[in-house]
């Protein structure tokens, strides 16, 4: 699982692999991420609002 921690300091988990975020981020058509919040609820994250990306081991 991926965390993405924005300029204002919220935290969202986003379903999806470290190089796909990579690859939208770097991609100047990408404006937005799709993540989802603390309550299970899709967010929508503008590009420019990323501080950094976290990857996270799940252990089950």
């Amino acid at each position: 699982m991926i965390k993405i921690h924005t300029i204002g300091g919220n935290v969202y988990n986003y379903k999806g692999s470290y190089q796909e975020i990579q690859r939208a981020l770097h991609d100047i058509s990408c404006h937005f991420l799709i993540g989802k919040n603390r309550k299970n609820c899709r967010v929508i994250i503008p590009r420019e609002a990323v501080d950094s990306i976290e990857e996270i081991e799940m252990n089950y």
